[in-house]
């Protein structure tokens, strides 16, 4: 599908695009790996995250990868900040994502083993997801509609966020494999896991994941904390004056003026 990229921020045309097949290699990884993994369905099913299927990355706006990753929407053709599906508005997306300017689902990936999932068991779910899906919809719609309008107040990402993430991912991981070793010693022995057993088990957990939590807030920081270039901007005006003709090769790297998926 044809596919103009237009900042909604800075009005340029140069963009990188997040796709399975796009020359990123670590953005394939994430993404495949998000397909593949079966742990993510827990994040699908239970949590109801999802992942579009595309993104597009301004390379001209001087802000970190999060301010400028917009998401696309085919029916009506525009794009959406990608932080207005973050925070606590990255959870309850059963049935996908759905554009807040005209309501038309945009596509998101889908995890193989939460698919078989859904199979296995739709003759539980279906009928009454049937029923609900006229207001879960509206209800999506109305919390992302109403986070668009609030955006203005976002305030930019920042290195302590980064921080933030990576201790928060430290500390839950540690509660997460302290609670299965839990479940684990209860399953073997016959015998329950008490407090002081598991405050130790959390204590000495805490020597491996906080580290590990530091460690990646680190590596979020280095890889989305990257800012765009205003040099590479692009915009409709700029051709307009200069043609196409005055624009090097090496900075049309990720123009957005023809993808075809």
């Amino acid at each position: 599908m044809l596919v103009e990229f237009e900042c909604p921020q800075c009005k340029g045309h140069l963009c990188e695009t997040w796709s399975l097949n796009c020359p990123n290699s670590v953005v394939r990884f994430s993404l495949w790996h998000w397909i593949l993994n079966p742990g993510i369905a827990i994040n699908e099913l239970a949590l109801g995250q999802r992942m579009p299927e595309r993104m597009f990355v301004c390379k001209s706006c001087e802000t970190p990868m999060p301010d400028r990753c917009y998401v696309h929407c085919s029916a009506c053709d525009s794009f959406h900040q990608g932080r207005l599906w973050s925070g606590l508005n990255a959870f309850g997306h059963w049935l996908g994502y759905f554009c807040p300017t005209c309501g038309a689902a945009i596509p998101c990936l889908s995890n193989y083993t939460s698919k078989l999932i859904t199979a296995v068991t739709a003759p539980v779910w279906y009928l009454p997801a049937r029923a609900a899906r006229r207001r879960l919809i509206a209800s999506t719609r109305k919390r992302i509609g109403r986070a668009r309008q609030e955006k203005v107040r976002l305030e930019p990402v920042s290195v302590k966020d980064y921080r933030l993430a990576g201790w928060a991912y430290g500390v839950g991981m540690n509660f997460v494999m302290t609670v299965g070793l839990a479940l684990l010693w209860m399953a073997e022995t016959g015998d329950p896991f008490s407090v002081p057993m598991f405050l130790m088990a959390f204590a000495v957990g805490a020597l491996v994941w906080l580290p590990a939590g530091w460690l990646y807030g680190q590596i979020m920081k280095s890889v989305l904390h990257r800012k765009g270039d205003p040099n590479l901007l692009l915009t409709s005006e700029h051709l307009a004056v200069t043609g196409p003709q005055s624009i090097k090769t090496s900075e049309l790297t990720g123009f957005q003026d023809s993808d075809h998926d």
